[in-house]
């Protein structure tokens, strides 16, 4: 289950690309997009990954911005978060322009706070299929993005970012009361990793995880406030580690991935 919005696909006509079952033909546009990852393409080109508001996840060939006088090599960096020009070329969308909004440059100054962006981005790339939208998704992203790099509670943001993409993508964990029987919490608890959800003891199985009452605590906390309010909340580092790696389990296990970005 997910929160994706499937876009009509692309296909071309002469010199101009049209949306299937429509009359509407496109030479080029303009997206609101955060370039999510860059890596060498060619001699002087790179090949962006550009989470976008309007298309999702699109690949971006930036050309000739390995080269010194290139205008746009400032902005096929990870994290930059803005408006991009582009056309269409066969498969593959060209990059002509770029107006910046912002570089997150905090972010890439710090390690820690790097650290901490690469498992946002990771975790958007792992999430977004192809020929989807995600615009709730395109504005949690925006926000912690925002707080990881104007705050000062960089592995909050980004465990609650993890918590919050579970919760878009219809895995929210109910802290209240036992995801099987429906009861209330009164004992000890646990994840179970078939279905995402937090059982109680009656209802665990053998290879479910168990949740500590602070950590349980710490979930509750991170997944009711927002972003901006963060770095008023002080939390244990081990709690934090914990809650962080349940939620990595449950991410893991839910999108049949690992995520590499993330120590735990």
């Amino acid at each position: 289950m997910n929160n994706a919005n499937v876009l009509p696909s692309l296909s071309r006509s002469g010199n101009t690309f049209s949306f299937k079952g429509s009359k509407e033909r496109v030479i080029s546009t303009k997206v609101k997009g955060i370039v999510i990852k860059a890596r060498d393409y060619k001699e002087n080109d790179k090949l962006l990954n550009i989470f976008t508001l309007e298309y999702g996840k699109i690949t971006v060939q930036a050309r000739g911005v390995k080269t010194a006088k290139s205008k746009l090599k400032p902005f096929c960096q990870s994290f930059c978060f803005g408006d991009f020009e582009l056309t269409k070329t066969g498969a593959m969308y060209l990059l002509t322009g770029v107006n910046q909004v912002d570089s997150f440059f905090d972010i890439t100054a710090n390690i820690g706070k790097f650290g901490c962006g690469c498992g946002i981005l990771e975790i958007v790339d792992k999430v977004c299929q192809p020929c989807a939208t995600y615009p709730r998704l395109f504005i949690v992203c925006l926000k912690a993005l925002k707080a990881l790099a104007y705050g000062n509670s960089d592995r909050q943001v980004l465990a609650k970012f993890l918590l919050d993409v579970l919760a878009l993508e219809g895995f929210k964990l109910n802290l209240e009361r036992c995801g099987v029987c429906k009861s209330p919490f009164m004992s000890k608890i646990y994840l179970n990793l078939d279905d995402g959800e937090i059982v109680c003891t009656a209802c665990k199985k053998q290879n479910n995880i168990a949740v500590s009452p602070a950590v349980h605590s710490a979930i509750e906390i991170l997944s009711g406030n927002d972003y901006e309010k963060l770095p008023t909340i002080k939390l244990n580092d081990t709690i934090l580690n914990e809650a962080q790696k349940l939620a990595v389990t449950n991410f893991n296990d839910k999108f049949m991935c690992k995520l590499k970005a993330i120590n735990n």
